[in-house]
């Protein structure tokens, strides 16, 4: 009984929240890997402009659904790019900047800056794959090299974390919270996917059907203003 329930549920989800497809998968990966090289350059220009050492490649920690393995077609990849201290000059527009470096790729469009944000973004699409990307910034003249990954390892040490500014922490959040949770339920990844699939659909309908019935509440208050409502 529980077997078919389970199916039942899978194709559900299959149906209403499909995840990715392998051409999908790959088009993201790629978009992850120019990312990193767009922050690679970056941090490598600013390291020899400032005559500071840079091991290349740049870090790039990935987050969110596509970290935790259940992002469908249209989502978005959101990642943190790890900086030393002294590129702190991320949304910078000119070439001494990451953001201005983004925008003008050949496969970057439609690049947006929000550093008032709560955690300051850059939204971006690579291609068709849409990026939030945020930056945390390291009281460290390094960072310790590793590849894109979804390993652990890709965390920087504690000590680098060290004096951080509290928007860096904020940043790391998201990456340090993914890695948590997978560690966590690694003897139950697949059911813990499945779970999660059905709370982001439950979701995504209770907020869209909260969103109409204000709508639609407000509808009411506007064109009946004698009827009472709650």
């Amino acid at each position: 009984m529980a077997d078919t329930a389970s199916h039942a549920l899978i194709r559900l989800l299959d149906d209403a929240a499909p995840l990715l497809s392998a051409d999908e998968r790959r088009e993201r990966e790629a978009a992850l890997v120019g990312l990193q090289s767009v922050a690679t350059d970056w941090l490598a220009h600013r390291a020899k402009k400032l005559g500071v050492a840079f091991t290349p490649p740049a870090r790039v920690l990935v987050f969110g659904s596509h970290r935790l393995g259940v992002d469908g077609p249209g989502d978005d990849v959101d990642v943190v790019v790890l900086a030393p201290r002294h590129s702190a000059n991320f949304f910078d527009e000119s070439d001494e900047g990451f953001v201005g470096r983004l925008r003008r790729h050949a496969h970057v469009r439609d690049v947006q800056t929000i550093p008032g944000a709560y955690v300051p973004l850059c939204i971006a699409h690579w291609g068709s794959v849409k990026l939030d990307v945020a930056h945390a910034l390291l009281t460290t003249t390094t960072t310790t090299t590793t590849t894109t990954t979804t390993s652990a390892e890709a965390l920087p040490d504690t000590d680098a974390l060290a004096g951080c500014d509290e928007v860096s922490l904020l940043s790391l959040g998201g990456p340090r919270l993914a890695v948590f949770l997978l560690d966590y339920v690694a003897d139950v990844l697949d059911e813990f996917r499945i779970v999660l699939r059905a709370l982001r659909l439950w979701a995504r309908c209770v907020v869209a059907a909260c969103t109409w019935a204000r709508i639609l509440r407000g509808s009411c208050v506007h064109f009946h203003p004698n009827v009472r409502t709650r």
